[in-house]
């Protein structure tokens, strides 16, 4: 039986059943300790399918590669990049998908939808800030440390049976940058086209500290 599987096991008889709940959440917790990175892995990826059924290879590849390389890519220019989040926010009618959700499978940034801005729950000053900030401290890994990752995700990819309609041209594109030390790449336009999600890339740590405390003062 696979880790989740057993995991709602635990969770269903300690909620009906058992009545020791330190017991219980020892045995929950010494579970969670024994998640194997494919277990971790598997479960990215079953997220993303099912909130993101028009995902692709490479939107799939994209997910893994912003929870190591964070947002630096597009903060190379501080004003150039508030211009286009200014002119991303004009854009008619709301924004889709979740307020935030984790990166990967370590969660190491939360994709942070746009929508806090445009329906004033989060300040752009506050958004743009810690957008910015979390590009401080980041060490992306080098290309052949994130081939050895890549390459762990995709094999648990192709264990899963994972299939894309456009997995070869995807593929050749991959390939392509790779080739020439190019680690990151767009959403698929089959992706685009089936959501109108708008985010930005903020750490853990800063995401937690500074804006999902104002997102709980909402509720």
């Amino acid at each position: 039986m696979k880790y989740l599987q057993l995991l709602m096991v635990m969770l269903f008889i300690c909620t009906h059943i058992s009545y020791d709940k330190a017991s219980c959440q020892e045995a929950i917790s010494d579970m969670k300790m024994t998640k194997t990175l494919e277990d971790s892995i598997s479960e990215a990826l079953n997220y993303q399918l099912l909130h993101y059924p028009e995902s692709q290879y490479i939107d799939v590849y994209k997910n893994f590669m912003q929870d190591f390389f964070g947002p630096g890519h597009i903060l190379a220019d501080t004003a150039v990049s508030s211009q286009y989040l200014r002119q991303e926010l004009s854009a008619p009618g709301p924004f889709d998908g979740p307020l935030y959700e984790k990166t990967g499978y370590k969660g190491n940034f939360y994709r942070v939808n746009l929508s806090l801005i445009k329906d004033k729950i989060i300040p752009y000053e506050i958004f743009f800030q810690n957008f910015v900030e979390s590009v401080q401290g980041i060490i992306p890994p080098d290309g052949d440390d994130w081939m050895e990752v890549w390459v762990k995700i995709d094999r648990v990819i192709k264990k899963k049976g994972i299939t894309f309609p456009d997995y070869e041209s995807d593929s050749i594109k991959l390939k392509d940058n790779f080739d020439k030390g190019n680690y990151i790449v767009h959403h698929s336009k089959r992706f685009n086209d089936s959501t109108n999600f708008h985010y930005r890339i903020i750490s853990h740590e800063l995401f937690e500290r500074n804006i999902l405390p104002l997102l709980n003062k909402e509720k």
